[in-house]
């Protein structure tokens, strides 16, 4: 939009000396931060006069170390940002520091029509997230398989490899086989936009913690903006979509309401897309980072 950004990666930076006053701006945001050299640029912007934004993506404040190093961080900034208003509220009470400004993430993927039009032999479900995550999805494959008399499903795992996947995928397929398939795809941005475009829908299933209510909407906004419908468990971050997507406790009673909706899901996953360009393009998000900065 017409402004100079200098993009640090700061977990690359051995010397901290490394940068020269120039390299820091006007103004220094520190995103998905996550080392320690960074409150050494911190303090060095502030004695610059430096405006210092903070910005928090999740909440990982159980970890003592990390938790005093993003305290730490929000006590040398001017402003905090917080990718969702739970986030934000969380963050100020673990923290004992203002609320942060919630500025949402832009979406990345390159943008499909919208589509559910699902084999009667196999519907092809997405799960792609964090393998941190991989439990919760898990945690459904009993009422999956149970679903599965009905409507024969598979579900395709977008995720970092982990130990010992291979071999529980194996043995569900095995044991539930003709009703539950679970096949596993390498992470990567690539993959994740080949198995939305190729799936019929995404399960976003989620565990009733601190944690989860603090998440960004992120998976929502990418299954929708690129034609997938979405069946989730309740996080807050989600309510703003809930008119485009399915959002139950039962993930197969989610299931089952969609299918029984078939013709409705189109629609409304295109509802869902206008919503999203006006809220989440990368120049709604631009915006509201401009708004926060004062900056035309």
């Amino acid at each position: 939009m017409g402004h100079e950004i200098n993009i640090i990666q700061s977990d690359r930076i051995a010397d901290p000396n490394e940068l020269l006053d120039d390299d820091f701006g006007e103004i220094v945001i520190f995103i998905k931060n996550f080392v320690l050299i960074d409150e050494v640029f911190a303090e060095r912007a502030r004695r610059l006069n430096r405006r210092v934004i903070y910005s928090f993506c999740d909440f990982d404040f159980h970890n003592p170390e990390l938790k005093a190093h993003r305290q730490k961080m929000a006590k040398l900034a001017d402003q905090c940002v917080a990718v969702s208003e739970d986030l934000a509220e969380i963050t100020a009470k673990a923290l004992d520091i203002p609320v942060p400004a919630m500025i949402t993430d832009p979406y990345e993927g390159p943008g499909f029509a919208a589509r559910f039009s699902p084999d009667p032999e196999e519907l092809k479900l997405v799960w792609f997230g964090n393998a941190g995550n991989l439990q919760e999805m898990f945690d459904q494959v009993p009422d999956l398989a149970e679903f599965g008399r009905d409507f024969p499903i598979s579900v395709n795992v977008v995720a970092v490899t982990v130990d010992g996947i291979a071999e529980a995928f194996s043995q569900v397929n095995k044991k539930f086989k003709g009703r539950l398939e679970l096949r596993f795809t390498p992470w990567s941005l690539e993959n994740t936009w080949t198995s939305l475009e190729q799936g019929d829908l995404v399960l976003i299933p989620s565990i009733d913690n601190e944690k989860k209510k603090a998440k960004s909407p992120n998976r929502v906004v990418e299954s929708l903006r690129n034609g997938r419908f979405v069946v989730a468990h309740p996080v807050s971050a989600y309510q703003d979509y809930s008119n485009f997507i399915r959002i139950d406790s039962d993930i197969t009673a989610g299931l089952r309401w969609t299918m029984e909706h078939k013709a409705e899901i189109e629609q409304s996953i295109r509802q869902g897309q206008d919503y999203i360009e006006k809220r989440n393009s990368p120049q709604a998000v631009a915006a509201a980072w401009l708004r926060l900065l004062s900056i035309n």
